[in-house]
């Protein structure tokens, strides 16, 4: 899932570019972002509602090693290291590497990832037969659209993780007792039934209206001036993946 933070990095940049260069009226150019962004939303759907695939973090990686100065602060909030992970990429390599943790009462579970798009944490708690808490402290980064039965809170990384676990701990609380979970083999289930959840809730949409709540969601305040263009493009390009017999990549 932290391979989903860098894919939104990327359609931050590639706004951020397109935006400038449409202002500036260099259209060729423009037309080379817009296709990045397209090709990033793309990716994003494709994501959505999807377990990521994982392989082992060896000791002695460098990324372990970069995990590991965090470890402390994880203990200090009673968040404790489970596991290193790679999320596998599209190409069947190791990409983005995070350390999973869960709280001491088994309430909060979620990772840690390191990027050269800046850290991010995400932490998550499943209330049974409710819905789910998530939490994310990074890059402000855009997202699919999600039911409202998965409560979302964002704040940035310099906020600080006692923050973050403080807007947490609040919007479980509105919500109920948390579902405990242990080990990095908990955490990994919980991480899969909260990707069911949005991945059964994203089913029952209609194609049309959800792909056009992704594109608003995605854009943002830019929707009003990208997004019809964004959304018949988003749609040519998942058209061809499935003529090709593929999933959306």
């Amino acid at each position: 899932m932290f391979t989903v933070v860098l894919v939104a990095v990327t359609i931050l940049l590639f706004l951020g570019v397109g935006v400038v260069l449409w202002l500036r009226s260099g259209v060729r150019e423009f037309g080379a972002s817009l296709e990045g962004v397209v090709q990033g939303i793309v990716q994003l759907r494709g994501m959505a509602g999807a377990s990521p695939q994982y392989a082992p973090v060896p000791e002695d990686a460098p990324e372990a090693t970069g995990l590991a100065r965090a470890e402390p602060d994880l203990e200090r909030a009673d968040l404790h290291p489970v596991g290193d992970l790679f999320e596998v990429g599209r190409d069947g390599k190791p990409a983005a590497a995070v350390r999973w943790f869960v709280s001491g009462d088994g309430g909060v579970f979620g990772w840690l990832g390191l990027s050269p798009a800046g850290p991010a944490m995400l932490l998550i708690s499943e209330i049974p037969e409710v819905g789910f808490v998530t939490t994310l402290r990074g890059p402000d980064t855009p997202s699919t659209a999600a039911p409202p039965t998965v409560v979302h809170e964002r704040l940035a990384w310099d906020e600080g993780l006692d923050a973050a676990l403080t807007r947490h701990q609040d919007g479980v609380a509105r919500m109920g007792e948390p579902l405990a979970v242990e080990g990095l083999e908990g955490a990994l289930e919980g991480m899969d039934a909260l990707k069911a959840h949005v991945a059964e809730w994203r089913a029952a949409q209609d194609p049309a209206e959800l792909l056009e709540a992704d594109v608003r969601k995605i854009l943002g305040v830019r929707f009003e001036d990208l997004g019809g263009a964004v959304v018949a493009l988003v749609r040519v390009a998942e058209g061809e993946a499935a003529r090709e017999g593929g999933a959306p990549t």
